[in-house]
């Protein structure tokens, strides 16, 4: 942002990474300056609504309804725009509006990002293939320092974040925070490095390749 002020999807991660902090007046400050460089940008209406204070409930909800009439959305920023209504209205008091909102977004979404349950099982079904335990107990997945690290994984909202920090609290535990590098070092990058898509790759991953990731 020192070299591109002007950059609004800059002000809008760095708005996401302060509210991820609990850093909830920055996070507000930085997003409400990328909507003043680009007004009509759904993505950050869409962050600033989640942060909304309840007295500004109704004129996001406002926002938010104005943005779906908007011409040439794609299906799946129309999908997130209702989703944003939806939390919005509810924290307004307005649950049957809310409730019709979620249901709209849900129903879209299905159309535009259809799932496949079998397609899903197959590729845990190949994780758990590869990572087994004689892959955990290999020379190159064990450490000799002591430090081991803890993976927390769920669903959304279903308290990942709070267990991280009660688990920070502890003078031993060092928290890592939430990120996605790991995501894309394993999807991309990793079978990229070694001409391997995942799962795969993590068979072939020598020290070196994990030195790399850590690196990374």
């Amino acid at each position: 942002l020192a070299f591109s002020p002007g950059l609004a999807v800059g002000w809008t991660t760095a708005g996401l990474l302060h509210g991820d902090a609990g850093a909830f007046g920055p996070a507000r400050r930085s997003i409400d300056r990328a909507r003043l460089i680009a007004p009509t940008e759904p993505t950050s209406l869409i962050a600033r609504a989640d942060l909304a204070e309840d007295g500004e409930c109704p004129a996001f909800a406002a926002a938010l309804d104005a943005a779906l009439h908007r011409p040439g959305l794609s299906g799946r920023l129309r999908a997130r725009l209702l989703h944003s209504l939806g939390r919005t209205l509810d924290r307004a008091g307005h649950v049957d509006r809310a409730f019709d909102a979620v249901t709209a977004a849900h129903t879209l979404r299905r159309r535009v990002e259809p799932y496949d349950p079998a397609e899903d099982s197959a590729f845990f079904d190949s994780i758990a293939r590869t990572c087994n335990a004689a892959w955990w107990r290999s020379p190159h997945n064990l450490r000799s320092d002591g430090v081991r690290p803890v993976f927390i994984v769920g669903m959304p909202r279903s308290g990942t974040t709070i267990v991280e920090q009660m688990l920070s609290r502890h003078p031993a535990v060092a928290a890592g925070g939430e990120s996605l590098i790991l995501q894309s070092i394993l999807f991309q990058e990793l079978p990229q490095r070694l001409g391997q898509d995942f799962p795969d790759c993590l068979t072939a991953a020598a020290p070196a390749d994990w030195a790399w990731a850590a690196e990374r």
